[in-house]
């Protein structure tokens, strides 16, 4: 296998997915330091590029104003006490533009094994949200926002399923499919915010009778929230809590 690797990588040289940098040297160095597999990290994201992503903005996932640990803030909790998502907490920043080249390899250009760097990295981030918390002590579980099986078939995997399994993977953490999406929208791309809630709403049913402390919805993005919420309307029943955990938001 290891002849193999380096077979592949002579005839294809890994590159960095955000700034193109080819990897050749660094995974040669880490070779001799390390036994196979090289440190996954090395392999599509470079170092310069992990370390330059800006630091994430904590924020209300309802108005978006700051607010510490990215928890739904006063004004929200008063005015939407019913808001399904109580906190929302992502690596990066959405206006970043490396993560965002990153994030678009993995989901656009299918390199699905950019998952394994870009879930460890989410995993180190919830990691270090969770050290004061009491969610160790809590039944937790991870849950991606599901594809329609139309969209599913079509792009071949869920992105928001690989980050799930490998952020589970980082922090032992248990992942499940609570939902599932039973209408095939329109991508949300494009769409106004208020189209976007239009878009989703009532397109997704829960398919547990299990019940959680809390339940973490993994996605690539939070951009509206609508979709991420659309999804936590139907688990309310399921938990106590429901938080976002995103890549960028």
């Amino acid at each position: 296998m290891q002849i193999f690797d380096s077979l592949i990588s002579w005839v294809y040289p890994p590159r960095c997915v955000a700034c193109d940098k080819d990897q050749s040297a660094v995974l040669a160095r880490d070779a001799a330091r390390f036994e196979y597999p090289e440190p996954k990290v090395n392999r599509f994201l470079c170092a310069d590029c992990m370390f330059s992503i800006g630091e994430w903005t904590p924020s209300c996932p309802s108005c978006r104003a700051p607010s510490d640990g990215g928890y739904l803030c006063g004004s929200c909790l008063e005015a939407q006490p019913s808001f399904p998502v109580s906190r929302l907490i992502a690596y990066g920043n959405y206006d970043d533009r490396k993560l965002a080249v990153a994030i678009k390899a993995l989901k656009f250009r299918r390199l699905t094994k950019v998952a394994e760097p870009l879930g460890e990295l989410l995993g180190e981030r919830f990691r270090e949200q969770i050290a004061m918390s009491d969610v160790t002590k809590r039944r937790v579980v991870l849950t991606p926002v599901p594809l329609s099986a139309l969209r599913q078939r079509w792009r071949g995997f869920n992105q928001a399923q690989l980050l799930a399994e490998n952020v589970g993977r980082e922090l032992a953490l248990p992942v499940e499919l609570l939902a599932r999406r039973i209408v095939h929208t329109a991508p949300q791309t494009k769409l106004t915010e208020e189209a976007r809630k239009l878009n989703v709403a009532n397109s997704f049913a829960s398919i547990t009778s299990d019940r959680y402390d809390l339940v973490v919805i993994v996605d690539d993005v939070w951009t509206t929230g609508s979709t991420t919420c659309a999804v936590a309307g139907c688990l309310r029943e399921q938990c106590n809590e429901i938080w976002s955990l995103v890549l960028a938001a």
